[in-house]
């Protein structure tokens, strides 16, 4: 396996958004919020497994991976719980359907296990995992909606710039790590499709006439040209792509908010 670097900086929004908690989520904009989180988030845990398993050890990402399982199970319970919309009950079953399996996988990483036998988990983590993040962006859409905003293509590119940076770096460390999935180049390359889709998308429209929309903006396209050139470096580098995915998230997010601090206005 080619050098790889040992340190893994810890996210200080991931870290807040957890702490946050998910059990208000009372009306549309909390359930945006909520399931634009979750969106990127559940692919935190690939990533944070993928991590564990190659051996990374900074900055306790067991105790990371406890805690995106437990935000995510608190999302769906505040959903379930609070939303009497039919279509999102469908949404939150069909999740909960698919994640008994996951979670027993991912936890997996919290037991003493070889490399080979964690991959194998990995796999089927990666092969299952879509139907709990297909289903959050059932309940984002259905959100949307109910928000009632005229933001909806500007919230979604949001949210998926910050969903796309997770999804290459998990990807990444599956790379890294050598788990050997034929699909990894396949899922990287939509990543990069669709980050760079959503900041055309944003390029496109008014926010771009807020300076710190644009500043934003354009931290995420710098952002976007570090993954186009990291993919080609001769030695792996976990600690720039954890920092660089987490900046485009944290970045992105900071969009998001602000588009749905202004949520109804033209």
């Amino acid at each position: 396996m080619p050098k790889t670097s040992q340190t893994f900086p810890l996210s200080l929004f991931l870290a807040l958004t957890l702490m946050a908690g998910a059990q208000n989520i009372r009306n549309p904009i909390d359930g945006i919020m909520a399931t634009g989180e979750q969106i990127a988030q559940v692919r935190f845990m690939l990533e944070v497994y993928s991590s564990i398993g190659a051996g990374i050890k900074y900055q306790t990402p067991k105790k990371k991976l406890k805690n995106a399982i437990h935000a995510y199970e608190e999302t769906v319970e505040s959903l379930q719980k609070n939303m009497t919309d039919p279509a999102i009950q469908t949404a939150v079953q069909k999740s909960l359907n698919a994640w008994p399996p996951v979670r027993k996988a991912l936890l997996t990483a919290l037991e003493k296990r070889d490399s080979n036998a964690m991959k194998k988990e990995a796999l089927f983590v990666h092969g299952n995992i879509r139907t709990v993040i297909k289903e959050m962006e059932v309940m984002k859409d259905i959100f949307l909606k109910k928000a009632k905003t005229s933001k909806v293509r500007e919230i979604n590119a949001g949210i998926e710039i910050a969903a796309s940076a997770r999804r290459l770096s998990s990807h990444y460390m599956l790379k890294m790590w050598q788990v050997p999935d034929p699909t990894i180049e396949q899922h990287w390359n939509k990543g990069m499709e669709q980050y760079a889709k959503a900041l055309d998308l944003l390029k496109k429209t008014s926010i771009t006439n807020d300076p710190q929309s644009a500043a934003w903006l354009k931290t995420c396209s710098k952002e976007y040209t570090f993954f186009q050139t990291v993919i080609g470096f001769e030695e792996y580098v976990p600690v720039l792509v954890q920092r660089h995915a987490d900046t485009a998230y944290q970045t992105a997010g900071k969009i998001v908010m602000k588009l749905l601090g202004h949520a109804g206005t033209p």
